[in-house]
């Protein structure tokens, strides 16, 4: 066996940046640069981009690059099988990370009718299967009430594909009552039902309010109403209009999907049959350009199935087990947002999270009664020996003090340092003032001094974890904050408000109207989406922002804010 390579050419982000280094622009000035640039761009987007003040010839030259080969990695999943040793088959080279890997990119795996095998690392796999194994659970129920009015409410944050806030959206809209209409869910979240309008056409259909739908697609696709909802749906179409057999289907659907060259010989032919079967031209027209706006990113029906099965169990186990599932989701790393949003999520569910502690943390988040207690590999600058270290040595008997500690767990002055500012010691010294004058400055004879404040051990406690699992990190902020907070907001609508938030998610999109900033943001009391114009402006540790902008409600009730604007201070 041998990993497939991965041929890149250059996005307008990396474009951008590559170019400006190359006229000497330092790589973080260079970085920022690229920030204003969507992720997904091409180079040609830079064309239409204003330049940054200074840097005309960059950004020309950047957009020259469109289609040209940047660089060769390793493929995220696929695996070339082979009946004998790989090297008699393949041309072979060592990835950067020393695994084998074929000069072969996918595209030519295929044209060379080679075995390939896809495998894909699903973080959201990791945290069902903690959860069912800890539980003991070898079934869930197929049809529980509790789970769908989750996902009907969008209370999905650490769900599998269900945890997003465009997804959050869809759940809330669509309402899916059993997993044939979860299914549909998934699918329809891609970009090609939403491009094409079958995303808006659906929904409207199941808000009861004016959906149009296509007789012409609605005879072709009875069976979803005349909605392209699912990949194979194009080859059905390509029968049905244009006789193709299953093959050709095949061949349209993926020739649509990446806009090959055979794509025009395939639609020289759709277009002649479905003439000679009584299509007018318009019709035709109408489905092809239907079929290419669906086809640019849409997902097989067995996909979407199989997603909507993983995201059922996941919504499942928070519902029923929301300790263990949160600290499993907690130990697989996260998912769509950074880990701290699952420590805040897990707040908002009532669950303590107990900092790190010398006798009780393990290596990673568990389960400790109702609580989550946070595992000693989340402390920053604590190699993983030393973590062994400790365990092991505690394995028959508990450490009773610090000097215990210190006798039987020998360490530099660095991760001694970082388990101080954790407060791992605290169960043992509660004074953290003694335990850096006394363990780390080595001070023998000293008078009594008074210990820190739990604010500042709140600080460092945050500097060491990156989040705070005790006390909320907003109690940190030192400026003028305004009384306001989401959960307030349901009273404001139509008026202008300032908070200080955290920024959980941050996305730029083309819309209709230019390119849009789309937030999601929490404080203490809950989580608002926001939409702005403007990049947010975070400070601070941990980074928080001031916000201000005009609420919302939108068609389902969900308070919104708009026009969001960042300010250094109130």
């Amino acid at each position: 066996a041998a990993f497939v390579c991965s041929l890149k050419n250059y996005h307008g982000r990396s474009a951008l940046y590559e170019t400006a280094r190359a006229f000497g622009i330092p790589p973080e000035e260079a970085r920022s640069l690229t920030k204003r640039i969507p992720y997904f761009a091409e180079p040609d987007f830079l064309r239409r981009d204003k330049p940054a003040a200074g840097h005309l010839d960059i950004w020309k030259m950047a957009s020259e690059l469109g289609g040209v080969y940047a660089e060769i990695s390793l493929h995220v999943g696929g695996v070339i099988l082979t009946p004998a040793p790989a090297t008699r088959y393949l041309p072979l080279e060592e990835s950067a990370k020393g695994l084998t890997m074929s000069h072969f990119d996918r595209d030519a795996v295929e044209d060379l009718k080679l075995i390939k095998l896809d495998l894909l690392s699903v973080r959201g796999l990791a945290a069902i299967s903690e959860t069912k194994e800890r539980l003991s659970l070898r079934s869930i129920p197929p049809d529980d009430a509790k789970t769908y009015k989750m996902l009907q409410t969008a209370q999905t944050i650490g769900c599998f594909q269900v945890e997003s806030p465009a997804m959050m959206n869809l759940l809330r809209r669509m309402k899916p009552e059993n997993i044939y209409e979860l299914t549909q869910a998934l699918a329809l979240i891609r970009p090609g039902p939403t491009e094409s309008g079958m995303k808006e056409a659906l929904l409207r259909a199941r808000e009861k309010r004016q959906s149009f739908r296509d007789p012409l697609l609605g005879k072709i696709l009875p069976e979803t109403e005349g909605l392209l909802l699912y990949e194979e749906q194009v080859m059905q179409v390509a029968e049905r209009v244009a006789g193709m057999p299953p093959e050709e289907g095949d061949l349209l659907r993926r020739a649509l999907k990446k806009k090959n060259g055979t794509r025009l010989a395939l639609k020289d032919k759709f277009f002649g049959e479905a003439r000679e079967r009584g299509y007018t031209a318009a019709e035709v027209e109408k489905l092809w350009t239907t079929m290419e706006k669906f086809s640019s990113y849409s997902f097989n029906k067995a996909h979407s199935a199989s997603y909507a099965a993983m995201a059922y169990q996941a919504v499942y186990l928070k519902a029923h087990h929301t300790v263990p599932y949160l600290a499993a989701a907690l130990n697989a790393g996260g998912g769509y947002y950074p880990l701290t949003e699952y420590i805040e999520e897990a707040k908002r569910r009532g669950i303590q999270s107990l900092g790190p502690d010398i006798n009780r943390s393990g290596f990673e988040f568990e389960v400790e009664g109702p609580n989550i207690r946070v595992g000693l590999t989340s402390i920053k600058g604590l190699a993983l020996k030393t973590v062994e270290k400790v365990i092991e040595e505690r394995k028959d008997v508990a450490f009773d003090s610090v000097e215990d500690f210190l006798s039987r767990v020998h360490l530099g002055r660095a991760e001694l340092l970082s388990l101080i500012k954790a407060g791992v010691f605290d169960s043992l010294e509660p004074r953290r003032t003694r335990q850096i004058l006394r363990y780390f400055q080595g001070l023998e004879d000293m008078e009594e001094v008074a210990d820190m404040n739990p604010h500042e051990k709140t600080k460092m406690l945050v500097d060491s974890l990156g989040f705070s699992p005790g006390p909320d990190s907003l109690e940190l902020y030192e400026g003028k904050r305004p009384e306001l907070r989401i959960g307030d907001l349901g009273n404001y609508a139509g008026r202008q408000v300032e908070l200080v938030v955290r920024v959980v998610d941050a996305r730029l999109k083309e819309t209709n109207g230019g390119r849009k900033y789309f937030y999601l943001f929490e404080d203490e009391t809950g989580l608002l989406e926001g939409v702005g114009e403007k990049r947010c402006l975070s400070f601070g540790s941990p980074p928080v922002c001031c916000l201000r902008g005009e609420v919302r409600r939108d068609g389902a009730g969900v308070v919104k804010i708009h026009n969001c604007s960042f300010l250094k201070t109130f």
